[in-house]
């Protein structure tokens, strides 16, 4: 394998992984359908708190003769709690609707699902209905505070910069394993180990003090806790930090292999398994993990 090569295949992954990132991020306006009735809806995950949340979809028919007779939002906080519901107000005479849910604290959330009829006695639900015992999924809505703008900034600065020095660590894994030139594994081992510090403080101190102030609890459980974000910041430092701990040699410059509790050759498969992980790991979905 060439160096080329191994760029192509870090670049691919990179890719990947983004292309996966942006699917679940872009909403899908595809309708929700049943017999001749349609529904269009974009769930919106997040809201101020103490403010009303603002509900809007398209419904319609395709057949001639046959119009939506009504459309219900079911609502609840807790699973153990019965749905409240709201019949949604028409806009004008189209097939718009809208209504509202009552504002809730920060770090409080709603959640609901939709039930459309019409003319002909046709119910669409909307996230569907399934039987019972299984797991059932429905829309959220999370009341959040404000974050301090500066510290949120830097949030973001700091996972960036933590993403960029895994990447590179990954070409010089790439590189070990196409080169065996040793130089590579100091290199991808210090870019490591500063993208982890600053993964840490990303996640952690700063994580922590902005989740406070949006959800009103810096950290839902120690170590791991209720909330499917800080366990998957919990789950990706403690992959990295093992793997800076199994190539403590490299702290000390000692001689080659010297020190180290795992090979050159191991280290890089797992550098390269790390950005992979990270990647399945920041894209599996919240939803199915608060309710």
């Amino acid at each position: 394998m060439t160096k080329t090569a191994g760029r192509v295949i870090v670049t691919a992954i990179v890719i990947i992984g983004l292309s996966i990132f942006f699917h679940f991020k872009i909403p899908d306006v595809k309708p929700y359908e049943k017999g001749d009735m349609k529904v269009i809806f974009v769930p919106d995950d997040d809201s101020p708190e103490n403010r009303r949340q603002l509900i809007t979809l398209s419904a319609f028919t395709v057949k001639e003769g046959v119009d939506i007779k009504e459309v219900r939002i079911f609502y609840k906080k807790a699973m153990g709690e019965e749905f409240k519901k709201i019949v949604m107000q028409r806009v004008r005479d189209g097939s718009t609707y809208a209504d509202y849910l009552p504002g809730l604290s920060k770090g409080e959330r709603w959640f609901y699902y939709i039930e459309a009829e019409d003319t002909t006695n046709n119910i669409l639900n909307i996230p569907e209905r399934v039987k019972e015992g299984e797991r059932q999924i429905n829309f959220y809505v999370t009341f959040e505070g404000t974050a301090n703008r500066l510290l949120f900034i830097s949030h973001i600065v700091l996972a960036i910069t933590a993403v960029i020095l895994w990447i590179h660590s990954v070409f010089y894994a790439v590189n070990y394993l196409t080169t065996k030139e040793r130089h590579n594994i100091r290199l991808a081992f210090y870019s490591v180990l500063y993208g982890t510090i600053s993964f840490f403080i990303f996640a952690f101190p700063v994580g922590g003090y902005i989740a406070h102030q949006v959800f009103g609890q810096a950290w839902s459980g120690i170590p791991f806790g209720w909330d499917i974000t800080d366990n998957k910041s919990m789950v990706t430092f403690l992959y990295y930090a093992i793997l800076i701990y199994l190539m403590k040699g490299e702290f000390y410059g000692l001689e080659v292999g010297k020190g180290n509790v795992i090979s050159d050759n191991n280290f890089s498969y797992l550098v390269i398994l790390g950005i992979i992980l990270t990647i399945v790991i920041y894209n599996i979905p919240h939803s199915y993990f608060i309710q």
